[in-house]
């Protein structure tokens, strides 16, 4: 939530931050939602209680953390299994067919980086930057790309295309493992991102749709026929600010 007044200021200022790869502002209870990667929920915590609370503007925050993604664009995954034992649950690594444990090193997360920002840089401009050479550049994209570590998609740019819709959607379950419900949602190709969440909402996922009648659709009539949906609550992106890592 922000100021009324700073609502341009905050979203600029947002989007000018490296740790923040998506900046829309909404309709709804949230006035500009954001999307962050952290390695881990320690460089979060410091992100959320040292850098955000200094943007002049900000009222408050709310951070859903996406715990077990299952999609997003073309990469989807299998739920992670556990087993329950004594002293709590462990994970079931061999049930969970496209886990990816690949390792990546300090030069695969800088190359990745770059691509991150252009999906088209090549290989050439990359070595330059990063004072390797070109064949290794070549052979870590490769490798990283045959172990799925990264794809490379068109996104395309929402402000060419007037009449479609984006919105991010929370959504509460009751009843049902969380997992079996988002079975049901990642079959609709309009979804783009759909995890498991800790915080106020079980799921969040991400939408695009030719107009908003189609979203309405998916919200009144799709969403509620899923077993387990008990609640929804859609954040309709009006402007966006910024789709891609800055680096």
């Amino acid at each position: 939530k922000v100021e009324p007044r700073a609502l341009t200021y905050v979203a600029n200022q947002l989007a000018r931050n490296s740790s923040i790869y998506f900046v829309a502002c909404s309709y709804g209870n949230f006035d500009i939602i954001t999307a962050v990667h952290f390695l881990n929920i320690e460089i979060l915590t410091e992100f959320i209680n040292s850098e955000l609370v200094k943007i002049n503007g900000i009222l408050s925050t709310e951070t859903m953390v996406l715990s077990s993604p299952r999609k997003y664009y073309n990469f989807c995954w299998q739920p992670l299994a556990f087993k329950k034992v004594k002293n709590g649950w462990h994970r079931y690594f061999d049930a969970s067919p496209s886990y990816n444990n690949f390792p990546l090193d300090q030069v695969d997360r800088n190359i990745l980086s770059f691509l991150m920002e252009d999906g088209l840089t090549r290989p050439a401009t990359i070595k330059s930057k990063l004072g390797i050479g070109e064949s290794t550049v070549r052979k870590r994209m490769k490798r990283m790309q045959n172990n799925e570590v990264f794809k490379i998609v068109a996104v395309p740019n929402p402000e060419l295309l007037e009449d479609e819709v984006w919105a991010t959607m929370g959504i509460t379950i009751n009843k049902r493992p969380a997992h079996e419900v988002l079975n049901a949602i990642v079959k609709h190709p309009e979804v783009y991102l759909a995890s498991v969440s800790i915080g106020r909402f079980n799921l969040v996922i991400a939408v695009r749709f030719g107009n908003i009648d189609f979203l309405n659709r998916f919200v009144t009539i799709d969403l509620p026929a899923i077993d387990g949906v008990s609640y929804v609550e859609t954040f309709l992106h009006n402007l966006q600010y910024s789709a891609q890592r800055r680096c």
